[in-house]
């Protein structure tokens, strides 16, 4: 910071929108990126956190920049059909989003970026401000959004793809993702894996238990994750396998979805088997606990945690869509 506040930078300099400021897979990616960014010296960096979180913290440790302000997202869960429903879930948005201009461009004034990015494709509002200040825009889009995760984008999702095809790039972290938003156009399109830094250690090779095999599936407690997926399969498993577990890692986002795990579990009679471990940072950690990954996402956009099995040695069963497809070989 310098005088009176004002960010002082020399150099190009790029305008970050994150989507949130939890730490799990996209934003587990983004910081990745711009931990590389800022390594290499390539650009000065702010980033515009949604609210408060783990990625604040982490942010902090890598000495980036960064703003928090409740900026809106592009998308509600509320499927209603009610059309005076849905005209007040788009005011509100489009409301929020000019409530926010002033500040935000007071931030462009004062940064002056040389480029706006924004992370997944709930964030729009860098694509306006990108517009309004005659900037360049890229968006980095890692979801299917509707088919995972039921959102209902605003004001619709036709308009946020016309405001992807005006951006300069929109980059796709997989080739399924690239089709489902465009179709078989490819123009301002690049199709980019999610990267993992290389780490300069060897994982212990694992040693499989004859019995007591431990399952795991990592995401936020909501159904696009496919936990319901997980704890049947287990169920079946523990009939025959009694000390098999299934471990959930994830917050509880989705609560009703939560109740609804927990009936089912009674339901099967498996609670022995079945352990919610909220989230965990450590990976580590995680996968120290771990002798096969699940992925059972009902549409996986890309998969990070099937590259953090892998890399550990871990093998992965993953449900065939999305992301997985195109980073496993099957029954390799």
């Amino acid at each position: 910071n310098g005088p009176k506040g004002k960010l002082m930078v020399q150099g190009p300099r790029i305008l970050v929108f994150a989507h949130d400021a939890s730490l799990y897979g996209a934003a587990q990616s983004l910081l990745t990126l711009l931990t590389e960014i800022k390594k290499d010296n390539f650009a000065e960096i702010l980033v515009i956190l949604p609210h408060r979180g783990k990625m604040e913290e982490a942010l902090s440790a890598e000495e980036i920049n960064y703003k928090i302000i409740a900026v809106p997202r592009c998308f509600t869960w509320d499927h209603s059909k009610h059309i005076f429903q849905k005209l007040k879930h788009i005011l509100k948005y489009k409301k929020s989003v000019w409530a926010k201009l002033p500040q935000l461009n007071a931030i462009i004034k004062d940064f002056k970026p040389n480029l706006i990015y924004s992370n997944t494709s709930i964030i729009s509002i860098g694509s306006a401000l990108a517009k309004q200040n005659n900037l360049p825009h890229v968006w980095h889009v890692r979801e299917f959004g509707d088919l995972d995760y039921n959102f209902e984008y605003l004001p619709t999702r036709s308009k946020v793809i016309k405001q992807m095809r005006g951006s300069q790039h929109v980059i796709f972290v997989s080739k399924g993702l690239r089709e489902h938003w465009y179709g078989n156009a490819t123009g301002n399109s690049s199709v980019i894996y999610n990267g993992l830094v290389k780490e300069n250690k060897t994982y212990p090779e694992k040693e499989y238990p004859s019995h007591g095999f431990r399952f795991g599936i990592l995401g936020a407690i909501v159904p696009g994750k496919g936990q319901e997926v997980a704890i049947r399969a287990i169920a079946i498993l523990a009939k025959i396998y009694p000390s098999v577990m299934l471990y959930l890692y994830g917050n509880l986002v989705d609560k009703e979805y939560h109740k609804k795990l927990q009936q089912l579990i009674s339901d099967l009679k498996c609670g022995d088997n079945v352990v919610f471990k909220g989230f965990e940072e450590d990976q580590d950690l995680i996968y120290s606990n771990l002798d096969v990954l699940l992925n059972c996402s009902v549409m996986e956009g890309f998969g990070r945690t099937v590259i953090e099995a892998m890399q550990r040695g871990i093998p992965v069963v993953a449900n065939a869509s999305g992301g997985p497809l195109e980073i496993i070989t099957h029954k390799e």
